[in-house]
């Protein structure tokens, strides 16, 4: 008898070290088991178990929301940089178009320009050829000798306080008048210029 209770003291003994040294793998292994078995699991090694399980769990946890914190600054960094980009490519677009309307209004006003300028010239050069059409159909300055033409002697007085004399013929207009002085300040003027 006393063989026997050494023997069961000693299965018992072996049990509770065998329990101790249980491994996770084996103490799932016990979890999944139903019936009088589940008994052999003791208290404290499943404390130990579940301890362990929740500790693992919440480092996992943890690391997951590490992780979803580091994609999501990722993300937030990579939308930065996207948003950073895009204003930058538009405020590029906005000064490129800025750079082609400013050479646009240019080329406009020096069209302008060169329209205008060839408008006068093409207007005095009217001007000029009017006034030697009417000059050459009224002749040359008569010279008073004629004495059956009448003729009168005008002269001019230049803001220069230079004078300006010439004979026209009583028949002719003030446009002959005009047009002399409107060679006559041709000619002063390509003196000038040469």
């Amino acid at each position: 008898s006393s063989s026997a209770g050494a023997s069961s003291s000693a299965t018992s003994s072996a049990s509770a070290n065998n329990n101790a040294n249980v491994t996770r793998a084996n103490l799932e292994i016990y979890l999944r088991m139903e019936g009088h078995k589940l008994n052999t699991i003791t208290p404290s090694t499943l404390y130990t178990y579940i301890s362990r399980s929740i500790s693992e769990y919440q480092q996992t946890q943890n690391e997951e929301i590490s992780r979803t914190i580091a994609r999501q600054e990722e993300i937030n960094l990579r939308n930065q940089q996207d948003r950073e980009y895009e204003l930058a490519l538009e405020e590029a677009r906005r000064k490129e178009r800025e750079k082609e309307e400013e050479e646009q209004r240019k080329r406009e006003e020096e069209q302008k320009r060169i329209e205008e300028e060839e408008r006068v010239r093409a207007l005095e050069e009217s001007r000029i050829s009017e006034a030697e059409r009417i000059l050459y159909l009224h002749g040359d300055e008569p010279d008073g000798s004629d004495k059956s033409e009448k003729c009168v002697r005008i002269r001019f007085m230049l803001p220069s306080g230079q004078r300006v004399e010439r004979r026209f013929r009583g028949r002719e207009t003030i446009d002959t008048v005009k047009s002399f002085l409107i060679l006559y300040f041709e000619k002063d003027d390509g003196k000038k210029s040469e």
